[in-house]
């Protein structure tokens, strides 16, 4: 994978999110020009949409979702920002659940599936699998990278960072496509509406090798089934805080419908940084034995503890 290690230092700990305008200064003029006519959009929906609420001496409209957003708490977040009152963070650990706070019940040949994909991961002699691949909904939202949310009063778009992929959410009130003429896609089809100052989405259509929740694909197409339906609610529960809620039904797929909920922490003034996974991606899959291989060196010697001064 990447070798570039951005979350962590090299001694392992958390360190900020990294993205300075003086670095990114000469890349800005050529999304300035492509985010003009856009821009406009946001304003005018900014406008129609202003019902606001006070939050000490300024103003936040409540069903603007626009701007730079990470799970609150993660790593690239401030790990001290714990999620706000009555919102739930996510898992500690996202190697598995990538993020999120709950886990679905898998039933029949779906569970089978996972199990035998986790089986072949502890023979490989890895925790998990990891991969370039887009991850598609619904766990494109749970990754640990930035999300980028664009808006306006026809259309949403979600960018997830790593691996570069955009969830679409149509505002405009189209229907969902016929399914037998739509091919199916990794995020699927979303369409939203207001209720209040929720945004209620509906995910329709998603293609059945992703998988619900960590990385990588399934080769038999046994993620789910392609009866899965994402519903997601969405609202700021403050200025600078996100919330996700979302329900997945699939009657095939799982035992009962399941629910998580992630909450974000926005970045104001940071940008999205382009994350080129396949460019520096350093291992791949013996296919015999399912190992990694990688070209990248062993360490020869270990890492000695810093010596501290007493």
């Amino acid at each position: 994978m990447n070798s570039w290690k951005s979350a962590r230092s090299t001694v392992g700990e958390p360190v900020p999110y990294r993205c300075s305008k003086s670095r990114i200064a000469a890349l800005a003029l050529p999304f300035a020009l492509a985010a003009a006519a856009f821009t406009a959009d946001v304003q005018l929906a900014s406008a129609a949409q202003k019902e606001s609420a006070p939050v000490g001496n300024a103003k936040w409209d409540k069903r603007d979702f626009n701007g730079i957003w990470l799970i609150a708490g993660s790593a690239l977040d401030d790990p001290a920002n714990a999620p706000v009152a009555g919102a739930r963070g996510s898992m500690p650990d996202p190697s598995d659940d990538w993020g999120f706070d709950t886990r679905p019940k898998l039933k029949g040949k779906f569970l089978q599936d996972y199990q035998q994909r986790k089986q072949a991961d502890k023979k490989a002699g890895r925790d998990f699998l990891v991969t370039c691949k887009p991850n598609g909904m619904p766990a494109l939202m749970a990754g640990p990278y930035a999300n980028e949310i664009l808006q306006n009063a026809k259309q949403i778009n979600w960018f997830q960072e790593f691996p570069g992929e955009t969830w679409r959410i149509y505002l405009d009130g189209r229907p969902h496509p016929d399914a037998q003429e739509y091919p199916a896609t990794l995020t699927g089809h979303s369409t939203g509406r207001w209720d209040a100052d929720t945004l209620v989405i509906e995910t329709v259509n998603i293609r059945p090798d992703t998988l619900l929740f960590g990385q990588g694909r399934s080769a038999k197409e046994l993620g789910h089934s392609d009866k899965m339906r994402i519903e997601t609610r969405m609202r700021l529960l403050d200025a600078d805080h996100l919330q996700v809620k979302g329900r997945v039904d699939d009657p095939e797929a799982l035992l009962t419908p399941w629910e998580y909920t992630l909450t974000y922490h926005r970045h104001a003034g940071e940008e999205i940084v382009e994350y080129l996974c396949d460019d520096n991606n350093r291992e791949s899959v013996d296919p015999r034995t399912g190992r990694e291989i990688t070209e990248i060196p062993p360490r020869r010697n270990e890492p000695t503890a810093p010596r501290i001064e007493r």
